[in-house]
């Protein structure tokens, strides 16, 4: 039996902003964080983001960072006050609809984002979603490290992630749908048997252009 699958990335496809950068204001509205710069070093690094030119073991080490005297318990406890707060108002209305016809039609859902698993996972549960792949990361004396477990899920890694989850797979999945609005996730776009870009950045914008996929506008 041949199974199709529906791909999601997270930021700026399934929300409207990008999760880290809102994980950064939740720590601080927590007192977690002290430093409001923090937020400054994050919009050079998701400016590098954006251009294709990230360093995923820098920005790691910037997501950790602030995490250092909290063990994995408390940084998955508010991982999941976060998802309700912060995430769930910002979720665009259009990809609920898309979800729940999934849902309504059989088709396995999975989202695969290059942001840390212990913010995705969270998030895709809050969403109604069993299956998501984030980028894993090593964990010492009861707390996340910056170092990366295995293959990030970024770029090119999200394929290599996205073959070893099918190759757990009970059934073949034979067609493979893809939303997303990253250029750095044109790797996956590739790899996908159909794509549909949601408000695209400029780049990808110019590749659905080229390549005739459909350009979903999506807001709340």
């Amino acid at each position: 039996m041949t199974q199709k699958l529906a791909v999601f990335d997270l930021d700026e496809t399934i929300i409207d902003g990008d999760s880290v950068t809102l994980w950064l204001h939740f720590l601080l509205e927590k007192g977690v964080i002290n430093n409001p710069s923090v937020l400054d070093e994050d919009k050079r690094l998701m400016a590098e983001y954006v251009a294709g030119t990230l360093d995923i073991n820098e920005y790691m080490k910037f997501v950790i960072m602030p995490l250092q005297v909290l063990s994995m318990a408390e940084v998955d406890e508010l991982a999941c006050e976060f998802a309700e707060q912060f995430i769930r108002p910002l979720v665009f209305p259009q990809v609920t609809s898309v979800l729940q016809d999934l849902k309504s039609d059989g088709v396995p859902i999975l989202i695969i984002s290059a942001t840390v698993s212990f913010l995705v996972k969270p998030i895709a549960k809050m969403l109604g979603v069993d299956e998501a792949i984030g980028i894993d990361l090593k964990c010492a004396e009861n707390k996340y490290t910056h170092h990366i477990q295995g293959s990030a899920s970024f770029r090119e890694g999200k394929v290599v992630r996205l073959r070893e989850w099918l190759k757990l797979q009970p059934v073949f999945i034979g067609h493979i749908c893809f939303y997303t609005d990253s250029i750095n996730d044109l790797p996956l776009c590739q790899f996908a048997d159909e794509v549909y870009t949601v408000n695209p950045c400029p780049l990808l914008m110019n590749e659905a252009m080229k390549q005739q996929w459909p350009v979903l506008e999506w807001s709340r």
